[in-house]
């Protein structure tokens, strides 16, 4: 695997501004529902409650209208069984029991090329 992959994964995402600004938001919606717990009546909070849910449905309906491509197979690099299965599972999820690998063991993973995501290389956990 190549040094820092799922690091740099994570740095993409905290430089993307929309990710940055519905974190604050959130952050934000969650400071001030407690503010308004603690201070206000009823009708402040549900009117902040209200607000937020709107604010969240906006953001389902144009997530859902946003034509992009499809995620890889494993696009966090994690070592475990559930990303090592198919997308639709197969019957009985692997035709050929999977290597026993250590779920924290990021040197079993080898980077696809472009942004097809990560695969275990079936490097076994010695036992």
């Amino acid at each position: 695997m190549e040094a820092g992959g799922p690091v740099r994964l994570v740095l993409r995402l905290v430089r993307a501004p929309r990710w940055l600004l519905g974190s604050f938001l959130a952050v934000l919606a969650l400071g001030l529902h407690a503010l308004a717990l603690r201070h206000g009546s009823l009708i402040v909070v549900q009117s902040l409650l209200a607000a937020g849910l709107v604010i969240a449905l906006y953001g389902l309906l144009a997530s859902l209208g946003r034509a992009g491509k499809r995620a890889p197979a494993n696009p966090w690099g994690a070592a475990t069984l559930e990303w090592q299965a198919a997308s639709p599972p197969l019957h009985h999820n692997f035709e050929t029991p999977p290597a026993s690998v250590s779920p924290y063991d990021f040197t079993t993973l080898t980077e696809l090329p472009g942004d097809a995501g990560w695969v275990v290389t079936g490097k076994e956990v010695a036992s």
